[in-house]
């Protein structure tokens, strides 16, 4: 264990005993866990800055807050999953699977060959979108249109569904043909349990 994460906890523990939880009441200690978490949030993001020196920030650079959650409204399960990834730069495109050593992934440059291959790119500056870019409902032509997109509620659930259509991001095609099929999705048939196991 790290010195430094010693440390972290020791003090931890020392503010969160100094609150005198079996007396406290409940505000106090809501209010503890909330300000200790914002800190230790803060900490790893700025870990990850100093990581990542150079990089441009991520629009989920942000403190969390309850506002970003209506950012999902109106989404299903895989749209909001797409952009959480978007937002965060994890994404299977080619820059992240990369950074990653994902075998098959040998280099992280969109196959449009003008930039690495991330959310920002496709949607913004590939020019292999650029005729399909139109589709959205707002304008898409650098990282300054990208950015607010992705914060506000309507133009990120534009993005998302566009992203998704483009097909360039694996593991969306089946919610895409549910999003797509007019019929309602049939399971296919569970094996029947063993009568002793019910």
């Amino acid at each position: 264990m790290p010195q430094t994460h010693t440390n972290e906890t020791t003090e931890r523990v020392k503010r969160w005993l100094a609150t005198d939880p079996l007396n406290a009441d409940r505000k106090t200690i809501q209010t503890t866990i909330v300000r200790e978490w914002k800190e230790r949030w803060q900490r790893e993001v700025d870990r990850s800055r100093a990581r990542h020196r150079g990089h441009a920030e991520e629009p989920a650079d942000e403190p969390p807050a309850k506002e970003r959650l209506k950012l999902h409204d109106g989404l299903q399960k895989a749209e909001s999953s797409l952009l959480v990834q978007m937002r965060t730069g994890k994404i299977g495109l080619r820059a992240f699977l990369f950074e990653r050593r994902v075998p098959d992934v040998m280099t992280p440059v969109c196959v449009c060959g003008d930039g690495r291959e991330t959310a920002r790119h496709v949607a913004a500056y590939c020019q292999l979108e650029e005729t399909t870019r139109r589709e959205l409902p707002f304008a898409m032509r650098t990282h300054r249109d990208f950015d607010p997109a992705v914060k506000d509620p309507t133009r990120a659930a534009s993005l998302t569904r566009w992203l998704m259509r483009r097909q360039r991001v694996g593991g969306y095609r089946v919610a895409l043909q549910i999003a797509d099929s007019e019929e309602p999705v049939v399971m296919p048939p569970t094996r029947r349990q063993p009568r002793w196991l019910s």
